[in-house]
């Protein structure tokens, strides 16, 4: 006998109608999506930035959603349920960014934030290299694993603006050296950008001329 199993909600993972969207109707309302003028910098609406551009080492930042609501735990049941089906459904909303905003430039090669060995262990798998792999396919271009992370016991989501960037530095490390121009630099979310920025420092030191980065979500102080 078929079993016939119901749509899911992309966001919630509740079941919905075969013949609606991938979305439930209560998560699309509740989605805030980020348009109108952004900072050029980290992505964030100009009016919720709070960015110093200078202290960043990648070029700039694009966010499809803002990271609250249904995105957010979108985001909560890839890195914690243990759900990496969502990657490729998030990597859709990343890819469809990039294609519209960064039109202007050919990139060399994609890749993502490490995670240490450690987590890689509890989780089973890296949920920012799902995402940035599956945008790499989706937009014909090659994933390269650019970069190591060294042991860290802190997450970095319990640490101040401050404290994130200085425990952030030193933990990583180059995969050799590469002679790029553009690399697009994948990850779930940008909260600081801290952690985007030392990856982008090191990614620069090894050879890449610039760094851009592409994020599912972006966490706003309004």
């Amino acid at each position: 006998m078929t079993k016939i199993y119901p749509n899911k909600c992309i966001f919630c993972g509740n079941a919905i109608a075969t013949t609606k969207l991938s979305a439930c109707s209560d998560c699309y309302s509740k989605l805030d999506i980020i348009d109108g003028t952004v900072c050029q910098r980290c992505g964030a609406p100009i009016e919720c930035c709070n960015c110093k551009a200078g202290d960043f080492a990648f070029l700039r930042n694009i966010s499809y959603f803002e990271y609250s609501g249904p995105a957010k735990i979108m985001v909560f049941r890839l890195k914690f349920r243990k759900q990496p089906q969502l990657a490729a459904q998030m990597a859709d909303f990343i890819a469809s960014q990039i294609r519209v905003k960064y039109s202007d430039f050919t990139f060399d090669a994609v890749t993502s934030v490490p995670i240490t060995k450690f987590k890689l262990a509890y989780k089973g798998y890296n949920h920012g290299e799902l995402i940035a792999k599956s945008v790499a396919q989706k937009l014909n271009l090659p994933y390269k694993p650019l970069l190591k992370r060294k042991f860290s016991f802190l997450s970095q989501k319990i640490r101040s603006k401050a404290d994130r960037k200085r425990a952030i530095k030193g933990k990583f490390k180059a995969v050799g050296s590469f002679n790029y121009d553009n690399v697009l630099l994948i990850d779930d979310i940008i909260t600081t950008g801290a952690t985007l920025s030392e990856a982008s420092k090191i990614i620069k030191k090894a050879g890449a001329k610039a760094v851009l980065c592409a994020t599912f979500a972006i966490t706003l102080k309004k």
